[in-house]
């Protein structure tokens, strides 16, 4: 903590010459916002730190004017906002950075099984973005429809089952089907993990894509090598694509509406859950 401070001071405070003239703060635009009270420290050491880190390979006026960005709109997000934002921006500065960071992540990752004295495994699991999308995909799917089907069945349930007991039993049914089963497990039929690129970049092989859910960005050459295998879903906005809107004749929402939906409010538009956990709805009751 005491580190972070000082960095955040180092970062926004004015410098002085070797010829004592004063200076302007290395950071200028988050030093404004932290001294006027609308940035917290937090927020800053999170823009300082990735502006610092993407420094030596981008353009010098892209670094101040994303600086600018980031210290307007810092104020009106949450950190886990500002932590997605601030992962596009340096997407967006150090292209070249993203399959680097890939790679680092993949080399760390881990998982590690201990036993503990009441019998139970503990697993913890560290996993790159798109190893990572894969299980959480799957067992988001399998969580989502084992909801669904207990709100079918007993929506006054007295003793609702907890999320990460139906996230554990998910983990064991994925497990079961790869060790026993030649058939797909039903609900992950369905299990989609949509991933953003533009097209220029997915021919090229050459800059970022998201994954839903994922806050780190993933190069392009490795959505090229998800793309091989993957069915691909263009949205053309503004342009003639497929179907939205199928009237009321169809009372189920189609795979092309719930990812549009997604598309458009990034999930549950009342409470901000992911996708995958939320039930495509109408907002006004018809």
């Amino acid at each position: 903590e005491a580190a972070r401070l000082i960095a955040v001071g180092a970062a926004t405070a004015s410098r002085q010459a070797f010829s004592g003239q004063r200076m302007p703060p290395r950071h200028p635009h988050v030093a404004a916002a932290i001294n006027t009270g609308l940035l917290s420290v937090d927020a800053a050491a999170m823009i300082i730190t990735m502006l610092d880190r993407v420094a030596p390979r981008a353009d010098a006026a892209q670094l101040i004017a994303t600086e600018r960005t980031l210290a307007r709109r810092a104020p009106t997000l949450t950190l886990e906002q500002l932590h997605r934002l601030v992962a596009q921006a340096e997407a967006y500065l150090d292209t070249d950075g993203i399959g680097d960071r890939e790679d680092a992540l993949t080399a760390e990752q881990s998982v590690r099984i201990r036993q503990e004295p009441s019998g139970m495994l503990r697993f913890t699991a560290h996993l790159n973005p798109v190893t990572g999308a894969l299980l959480k995909t799957a067992i988001e799917t399998l969580v989502t429809a084992r909801i669904r089907s207990t709100r079918a069945t007993d929506p006054t349930e007295s003793a609702p089952v907890s999320i990460g007991r139906m996230q554990a039993d998910a983990l064991v049914a994925i497990t079961e089907h790869a060790l026993t089963c030649r058939e797909t497990i039903t609900p992950l039929d369905l299990a989609t993990i949509i991933i953003r690129i533009n097209h220029t970049d997915l021919v090229s092989g050459v800059g970022a894509a998201f994954i839903d859910g994922i806050d780190q960005p993933t190069s392009a050459g490795t959505v090229r090598r998800i793309a091989g295998q993957a069915g691909i879903i263009p949205l053309v906005l503004g342009g003639p694509s497929e179907v939205l809107d199928l009237g009321r004749t169809q009372r189920l929402f189609t795979i092309p509406q719930r990812i549009a939906l997604a598309e458009r409010d990034g999930g549950c538009a009342f409470c901000g859950t992911t996708g995958s956990y939320a039930e495509a709805h109408h907002l006004a009751w018809w």
